[in-house]
């Protein structure tokens, strides 16, 4: 039954994924093609991607959030022996990118990205605040939660906008997390508590981390 059903409505949404023969060319003027190598991710895994600047990081994570087109090859998603389209996942797969943005709203639609919210989960809410160590920059507003903040005329840091970015995933809990470089921007003791919450997350979805280690 429940192989029946449609993605949408199922409960359980343990994705694997596979890349298959993936290959990326920038321009057809570009002589450079990035090859991925093929691998199976079950769910679940903690994959970290690591690589000098203009190594492909970004773009790997690009192509499995179906943010590019692959020269060749493909990104596959499957739960069991059921290959499920990408147009049916895509509302689960989150992904940070090395330069996030405010919208122009409150905190709170900046969190769920839907303008207009009113009504939210509380619980999550406050578990993807404290995650994310916002607790600090929401209580310097007067109204909280519902302080507007504007895209182009915010005085928000890197660091506080990166949080709010990660308040977004950690509110949204997806299955499927992609992070490009998501401490970079953080000072050393936010770094460190929110590198722990994303550990927090290891097992519960599969997670992608992007970024120039060692």
């Amino acid at each position: 039954k429940s192989e029946c059903e449609p993605w949408s409505r199922r409960k359980e949404k343990n994705l694997d994924v596979t890349i298959n023969h993936l290959t990326f060319r920038y321009s057809e003027d570009d002589d450079r093609t990035i090859v991925f190598e093929n691998t199976y991710i079950p769910f679940g895994s903690f994959v970290v991607i690591s690589g000098p600047s203009g190594s492909g990081k970004s773009t790997l994570l690009d192509l499995i959030a179906n943010h590019q087109e692959p020269t060749s090859g493909s990104v596959i998603f499957s739960q069991g022996n059921n290959v499920i389209p990408i147009e049916s996942v895509i509302g689960d797969i989150a992904i940070l990118p090395q330069h996030p943005h405010v919208i122009n709203g409150t905190i709170l639609e900046n969190i769920t990205l839907v303008l207009g919210s009113v009504a939210f989960d509380q619980s999550k809410m406050a578990r993807a605040i404290q995650m994310s160590e916002l607790e600090e920059l929401i209580s310097r507003f007067p109204s909280g939660l519902f302080s507007t903040l504007r895209s182009h005329e915010t005085n928000l840091s890197g660091g506080e906008i990166q949080r709010i970015a990660l308040a977004r995933i950690f509110y949204r809990d997806p299955p499927i997390i992609l992070l490009d470089e998501p401490t970079s921007a953080l000072d050393l003791g936010n770094e460190q508590l929110i590198e722990k919450s994303i550990q927090s997350l290891r097992k519960k979805a599969t997670i992608f981390l992007g970024g120039e280690f060692g």
